[in-house]
This record gives C-alpha cells, structure tokens and sequence, in this order.
C-alpha cells in the first residue's frame, strides 16, 4: 500500500468487520483516519483519527484524544485491541462512548486491580461464622443460667456478646456485598450505584449499632468494675442491675435510632461503599461530603474507650495501693478481664477507623508518600486499607470470649455444666432411641416365630 497508494489519507471499512488494519496501513505516514474499523460489541464501526492532527485541530480538554499513557499499568494489565491503535498514533473516538470504554480500559483495569481484594474478602465468612458461634455461648450462659443473670457485669459481658454476634452477621454480609464484589460483577447489578446501595444501608445499620452499643457497654461494665472496686466500702456507690438494663435498653433505643437516619438519609446521612459500609461518614452522594455528625460520633465512642482506660489505670492503682479483702480481690480479677477485652476493642477499632478515613480522604497523599508505581503495589495498597480494617474489626470479635468470658472461672464452670446436661440429654434420647429400636426388634422377632410355630402346627 505504501508504493501504490502513498498519499493515501482516510480509509472506510465499514462493513467489513472480518478485517482490522494492520501496520501495512498504519505505516502510511500520510493516513490521517480510518472509519468503520470494529473490533468487539461495543466498539463498532469507530473511527480511528490521528492522535497528532486531533492534537493540533483541538485545544478543548474534552476532545477525544487517547494516548499511551492514559493505560496505567499497561505493562501488567491486559486492555482490550484499542490500546494497540493508540500505540500507533490514533485515537479510537468510540472510547468516549461509556460502552466502548468499559469494555477496553475500565473492566480489565478493574479486575486485574480489584480481583485479588475480592477473594480476600471471602475470608470474613470465617471469621464472621466464628464470631456469631462463639458469642452465642457467651450470650446463653450468660443470659441463659440465674445464677450468671444476678450478676450486673456478666449481663454487660453478654450484651458485649450480642454485639459481636451482629458483628459476625456484618462480617458474612461484607464477605458477600463487599464493593469489590460490584466492581468485579458489575454486569450481575445493572443500574445499581457501586457505592451507594441498599446493602451498604443494611450492614451500615448492623455496623452502627453494634459498635456504639458495644462501645456504651463497655463503658458500662467499666463503670460497674469501677464503682465496686474503688468504692467498695461504700455499697450505696454501685451500678445496680436495675440501672444497667435501663441503660442498656437506652443504649440499644439510642445505637437503632442513630443506625436508621442513615438508612432513610436524614439530613443528608448516608453509608458509602468507600468506607466498606462502616458508620455513615458522609452526608450526601459524594464520598468527600464529610458528615460533621458522622465524626463527632466517632470521635465520642474514642472518648468513651480512653475514659474506660484511665478509670482501669485509677483500678489496678487503687488495688496494689491499698489493702483489699478476697472478694474485691475477686472483682479485680474480673476487672482485668474486662479492661483486657477493652483494651484490643479499643486498638481494633481505632486502627479500622483511622485507616479507612485515610484510604477515603488521603488517598492520592497516601499513593505518592509509599511511592506506589506498580499495580501490585497498587494492590497491596488495597488491601492494607480497605481488606484489614475490616479483619481486624472481625477478628476482635473472635477474640473477646477467650479475653474475658471463658477466662472467668465462674463462666467456665457454668459452661461445663451446660455441656453436661447437654451431652446427659443426648446420651438420654440415644439410649431411649436405641431401648425403642430394640424393642421393635424383639417384638418383630416374637411375632415371627409364633407365626412359624403357627404354622407348623398346622401342617
């Protein structure tokens, strides 16, 4: 082409959908266009223009121009035909079609960048199934035996519990409505906002409430600890079992109603998808519409942990300053228990937090102070700022019944006895089972040999 035709500027191939030009007419220095070239569904009959002539004829930022570097990581990811026109110096206009585009740069950049978080985010089915067993004991003993019942801090310890089961719901909720599940599967979600949907809206509720009522529990059962350890000469100075289930019944009222404003987006609160779902951090569409609220409350649940720490330290000073009985030694013990379990409540969730309001609004500071110049990079980036945050949030709730309810002698021992009962009335029904079985044996066997006695007398 390039002897016979060497002036040889546009070039129609509409129609003619089995060819595709290749460097025979890309070699053509003076080739200004190609029309008709299709190449996929969503890419067809687009013109390919010259980069350098669009470049010169167009000052406008909305032009259609492409080049090389708008590829990221074109070296480690597979784009789509397109990118191999653009290295030749055109510039396919069908890319500024939304189609086109996703189809040849924004899926394969996609999966290639989002692909590896989302497995990663199967692993909360683990972690979450975990929580929600584990915490279901705590809950029944402590809820389920009279004798835990008459105690004010095993019914916070299992209030805790009831909200690292609704957190162990959220973490299997996460596994499976994660944002990168959207991304991944865009096409399974047609005309569904990645970021903002009804999914988001219900583990952001679960999320809310279990936090702020585990975060106000605790406080409680620090409280408790507090008052009758420190003031335990004075009994009148003392959380009461009455007083704590009206507050907890506060707190739930309080943690649902709070939880529910972002569901229905009054006064602009809403969950986002950015902050995998947390607390509603934003008040409008946009992730950058930081809700004042949002952080206020945030900033309160930090406030409630650092008062229950220090009111620990006031504890374990108080009790190696003065000389205490057996029993309030006792209560300390159940003291340290408790301000173990507060202690990685409070690491695990400020750390979560911290990292995900970075990932949200220092994300392009963040990039270029770890230098981040490479896809893997880019993904282990990720991963360290939207996946672990949500590990760690998961695996504290695994944690806390091994930190302070199965430490406790008392809830050991009502554990067992539960177990016991448990494993009696199994043996029971197997025994019943069996003695029901052999019986009906017996009784087959008797009839059939009366009735071979039978007849044998006959005959």
């Amino acid at each position: 082409i390039s002897i016979n035709l060497p002036s040889l500027e546009s070039v129609d191939l509409t129609g003619n959908h089995l060819y595709l030009p290749g460097d025979n007419l890309f070699g053509l220095s003076s080739l200004l266009e190609i029309s008709g070239v299709t190449w996929n569904a969503q890419c067809r009959e687009c013109l390919l223009v010259k980069t350098e002539l669009l470049t010169e004829l167009n000052d406008s930022d909305s032009a259609c121009i492409f080049v090389p570097e708008e590829f990221y990581f074109l070296d480690e990811i597979e784009y789509g035909r397109s990118l191999s026109f653009v290295r030749r110096g055109f510039s396919p206009q069908c890319l500024c079609e939304d189609n086109c585009f996703s189809k040849e740069i924004g899926a394969p950049y996609n999966l290639a960048l989002n692909m590896l978080p989302r497995k990663l985010f199967y692993t909360e089915y683990i972690f979450g199934i975990i929580a929600v067993v584990l915490n279901l004991v705590v809950v029944f003993i402590c809820f389920g035996c009279r004798s835990m019942r008459k105690s004010t801090s095993f019914i916070l310890i299992g209030n805790i519990g009831a909200c690292d089961v609704i957190m162990g719901v959220y973490s299997v909720l996460i596994a499976r409505y994660t944002v990168y599940e959207f991304i991944v599967n865009e096409n399974e979600y047609p005309g569904m906002d990645t970021f903002v949907n009804v999914y988001c809206d219900i583990m952001g509720a679960i999320f809310t409430t279990a936090q702020i009522t585990s975060v106000s529990s605790s406080f409680l059962a620090t409280l408790e600890r507090y008052l009758s350890i420190v003031y335990c000469m004075n009994p009148e100075a003392r959380l009461r079992k009455t007083v704590a289930l009206w507050c907890l019944g506060a707190i739930w009222s309080v943690s649902i109603g709070y939880s529910l404003l972002a569901v229905f987006h009054v006064g602009g609160l809403r969950y986002h998808g950015e902050f995998t779902c947390m607390m509603p951090f934003v008040n409008g569409p946009d992730q950058y519409d930081t809700s004042i609220a949002g952080l206020a409350v945030a900033a309160l649940l930090v406030l409630l942990y650092l008062v229950s720490i220090a009111l620990y330290i006031h504890i374990f000073y108080n009790v190696r300053k003065t000389r205490i009985s057996a029993g309030v030694k006792q209560k300390a013990a159940l003291a340290k228990n408790i301000s173990l379990m507060v202690c990685t409540n409070f690491a695990f969730f400020i750390i979560p937090m911290v990292c995900t309001l970075l990932f949200v609004y220092q994300f392009d500071q963040l990039i270029d102070a770890f230098k981040v110049d490479s896809l893997q990079s880019l993904k282990v980036y990720f991963i360290m700022l939207s996946w672990l945050p949500v590990v760690f949030l998961s695996f504290n709730s695994c944690l806390n019944p091994f930190l302070c309810a199965f430490r406790h002698p008392k809830f050991r021992k009502q554990l067992k006895v539960c177990a016991n009962k448990c494993q009696c009335t199994c043996l029971q029904r197997s025994r019943e089972q069996l003695s029901r079985a052999w019986n009906l044996t017996t009784a087959k066997s008797v009839k059939l040999t009366s009735t071979d006695a039978n007849v044998e007398n006959g005959t």
